[in-house]
């Protein structure tokens, strides 16, 4: 995978047939970013305090790639557990006790329909 961290499209190179072909993906880290917003819009809770894993296969292979977001990260499954290791050891800012008692009373509440809606 041919992929930069601010890039709107990676390219994916793969075999078929004995020859390299290529193909453009959506890059995963800014979906992967813009869910973690749209998740923080919908809970009423300020979205910094959520971080995003995208994992890829081990053996996928990302040229040259530089990590620079301190909320989306790539990782494989392989270097997860140290990624999340180093993660928790950073300072996050404190947290309003009752607005995260209301958060996550929210996202309860709401699960808890769309359980019932299904």
């Amino acid at each position: 995978v041919s992929a930069k961290e601010k890039d709107n499209d990676w390219v994916q190179f793969y075999n078929e047939k004995k020859s390299v072909k290529k193909r453009f993906i959506r890059n995963p880290l800014k979906i992967s970013k813009r869910l973690v917003q749209l998740f923080g819009q919908a809970t009423k809770f300020d979205s910094g305090y959520f971080k995003s894993i995208v994992l890829v296969n081990d053996d996928c292979a990302i040229s040259d790639f530089v990590q620079t977001d301190k909320e989306t990260y790539l990782s494989t499954p392989k270097k997860l557990s140290k990624l999340v290791a180093e993660i928790e050891k950073c300072d996050i800012k404190s947290i309003n006790q009752d607005s995260l008692v209301n958060a996550v009373h929210d996202i309860a509440t709401k699960l808890n329909f769309n359980k019932k809606q299904n």
